[in-house]
């Protein structure tokens, strides 16, 4: 009959001296994601101080605004455009925010989406 028990017998690395502390255990070996964790936190409190957040608003801050600015104003004439055919086609200012909405999302699409994939995208909305 065979024995559940394990072998004791001599392996190679049984024979490997392992350091052990003061305390007499073995410490463990440094956890690879803990360290990885480690990393992208200090990477990340390094490029969040208000210092650096301040620098780079300041540099970016007025961009920003004139790209936003001139979306604004294209997001304007596509809803001028959207009443201006809603009040030609007898369409009742109830439905209008309805088709302001659709036009909304035509704008989102125009601005997000690339060229080739905008059809299908026109289609999805369509139907």
């Amino acid at each position: 009959m065979k024995s559940n028990k394990r072998s004791t017998g001599s392996r190679a690395w049984d024979t490997i001296p392992i350091p052990k502390t003061e305390l007499g255990h073995v410490p463990a070996a440094p956890d690879p994601v803990a360290e990885r964790i480690k990393r992208r936190v200090a990477k990340y409190e390094a490029k969040t101080t208000p210092e650096r957040v301040a620098r780079t608003f300041a540099a970016r801050g007025p961009r920003m605004l004139d790209r936003y600015r001139e979306q604004a104003e294209i997001l304007s004439k596509v809803e001028r455009a959207v009443a201006g055919v809603t009040d030609a086609a007898g369409v009742p200012a109830m439905m209008r925010f309805w088709y302001k909405g659709c036009g909304r999302e035509v704008y989102r699409i125009w601005r997000t989406v690339p060229t080739g994939c905008r059809e299908v995208e026109y289609e999805v909305i369509r139907y």
